[in-house]
C-alpha cells in the first residue's frame, strides 16, 4: 500500500514493481488474529499495527473469507504492475500455503481501490 501512489508513474514508464512484505511483518497472517502471550506482537509497540489489522479484517470481512494470509497475498498480486512478490517465511510448511494463496483469484479492482482510499485516509 505504501507504494500504490507510484503505480501510475510506473505504468507510464512501462515498468513493473516487485512487492515486498505483503504480510506486513506477519501481522496480516491467520496466526495473528490475536497476539498470544510471549508473541512479539503482544509488545505494546505493535499495538497500532494490530489495530490496523483489526480494521482491515472489519472493512474486508466478506472479501477475506477464511484466510487473512491468502487475502494479503492475493491483494498484493491484484495489480498487473506487480511483477513479483517477495514473502519472508519462517517455516518450510508455510511455503505450500503461500503458493496456494498466490494461485487463487485476486480481489476485484473495486476492493483494491477501496483499500487504497482507506489507507490514504489513515484508517
Amino acid at each position: 500500500m505504501e507504494m500504490a501512489d507510484l503505480f501510475g508513474e510506473l505504468e507510464r514508464r512501462n515498468m513493473g514493481f516487485i512487492a515486498i512484505r505483503p504480510l506486513y511483518e506477519g501481522i496480516l497472517t491467520d496466526e495473528r488474529a490475536a497476539p498470544r502471550k510471549g508473541d512479539r506482537f503482544a509488545d505494546p509497540q505493535y499495538a497500532p499495527a494490530i489495530a490496523k489489522r483489526r480494521k482491515i479484517a472489519e472493512a474486508f470481512r466478506n472479501e477475506i473469507g477464511e484466510s487473512m494470509t491468502a487475502f494479503a497475498i492475493r491483494f498484493a498480486l491484484a495489480d498487473p504492475l506487480v511483477a513479483s512478490l517477495v514473502v519472508g517465511l519462517n517455516r518450510p510448511e508455510q511455503v505450500d500455503g503461500i503458493a496456494k494463496a498466490a494461485g487463487g483469484p485476486c480481489p476485484p479492482r473495486d476492493v483494491v481501490r477501496r483499500a487504497q482510499e482507506l489507507w490514504r485516509a489513515g484508517w
